[in-house]
């Protein structure tokens, strides 16, 4: 269930990221996610008990496939600019 439920906000995440995109950058979307991920992953280590874990183990996945997004188009891009570049 809990990986139905981080599935799920993932999709919606990732829905709306690229409206997210239209207000702030690319690099500064990647630097964000990375700070909120290190508190997710820290909060997972650290939790006492298991609804904590699993908020933060959908959190953990949410963010991670954001960034995976955001890489993704940062990596097209500089495909983009390399190829204009020869």
């Amino acid at each position: 269930m809990v990986f139905g439920a981080a599935a799920f906000l993932s999709v919606l995440a990732l829905l709306f990221v690229s409206k997210l995109l239209k207000h702030i950058s690319n690099a500064d979307l990647m630097m964000t996610l990375a700070f909120l991920e290190f508190f997710a992953v820290s909060g997972l280590a650290l939790s006492q008990s298991a609804l904590w874990a699993a908020s933060f183990f959908v959190l953990h996945g949410i963010f991670v496939y954001v960034m995976y997004y955001s890489l993704d188009l940062a990596l097209e891009r500089l495909q983009v600019l390399l190829r204009v570049a020869r």
